[in-house]
């Protein structure tokens, strides 16, 4: 499989942190442990780069932060406990974004409904007709991007949607197959 650069830097500096960290706990050495820390967040700004979720990573990088400072202050229970939530947000993230990646080449061969737009309170709808049924999909509309005023411009305007043939109710809204571009 033919990864981007980032993706391949990304596992590199990952795997080294791993490391670093098993030699920290083997040797006793805190400045290993900084150095991991330091290595997974660059592993999450690479991150950052890659996917738009820009607030669940910017905690994620926060928890990496706070996790380095804990160790520099020699709070042990703290530093541990929040490496491990790091550690956690960090791998749930990056599958997140791998099962994402896989979903959207796989939906890339999914047939096309005709649907139309809606919003609701924080989310961007979608609803289309497939198989003899109705269906809907939405995703949630960050505050932060200022998206929300575009997206609501899309409102009642179609959408073409790629659903699953054996299992209709999952879709999929590439920005390819827009007749309008989305924001």
């Amino acid at each position: 499989m033919n990864r981007p650069i980032y993706s391949r830097l990304q596992s590199a500096l990952g795997a080294a942190a791993v490391a670093l960290l098993v030699a920290s706990i083997r040797y006793h050495e805190r400045r290993l442990v900084v150095l991991a820390t330091v290595l997974l967040t660059i592993c999450l700004v690479l991150a950052f780069r890659r996917h738009p979720n820009f607030e669940q990573r910017l905690a994620i990088l926060s928890l990496a932060l706070a996790s380095l400072n804990a160790w520099s202050h020699k709070e042990t229970f703290w530093a541990i406990l929040l490496t491990a939530t790091f550690a956690y947000g960090a791998i749930r993230s990056f599958r997140y974004a791998r099962f994402q990646r896989q979903r959207h080449a796989d939906a890339q061969q999914w047939p096309l409904a005709k649907g139309h737009w809606a919003t609701s309170g924080g989310d961007a709808i979608y609803a289309y007709q497939a198989n003899g049924g109705y269906f809907s999909g939405a995703f949630p509309i960050s505050p932060t991007l200022g998206l929300n005023s575009r997206l609501k411009n899309l409102q009642g305007k179609p959408a073409l949607v790629r659903y699953k043939p054996d299992q209709p109710e999952i879709s999929a809204v590439l920005k390819s197959d827009q007749i309008e571009p989305l924001p």
